[in-house]
């Protein structure tokens, strides 16, 4: 879990950078950076569900760096280049929208 807590202690891989690999010194710092935006303002690649960017932090297009998918910092849909972009409307990205929870959809419960 985020932040790493050791009895007690948070551990920090800046503080024990001799022993903490530097790729998984890499991965927490990129964890960090997604658990630190608020959920709601996430941009996960379409295609391959890696973290980009919080939307605060973005402007315009971001690209994901594993894939290389090009999305929109606002909505976070992807950017086709060829035939523009247009934001969609919340309701219009609610995959949810005119179904019953309890009966056709469950929340997770650890996501509540």
């Amino acid at each position: 879990m985020y932040p790493v807590d050791v009895d007690g202690f948070l551990v920090r891989p800046s503080q024990h950078a001799t022993v903490i690999p530097k790729t998984m010194a890499k991965a927490f710092r990129d964890k960090e950076k997604e658990y630190k935006a608020p959920p709601d303002d996430r941009i996960y690649c379409r295609a391959c569900s890696t973290f980009i960017a919080a939307k605060i932090d973005a402007a315009g297009r971001v690209k994901c760096n594993k894939c290389e998918c090009q999305h929109c910092s606002k909505c976070g849909d992807k950017w086709f280049e060829m035939r523009g972009h247009v934001c969609r409307s919340r309701d219009e990205q609610d995959a949810f929208k005119g179904l019953e929870q309890g009966k056709d959809y469950q929340i997770c419960p650890s996501q509540r």
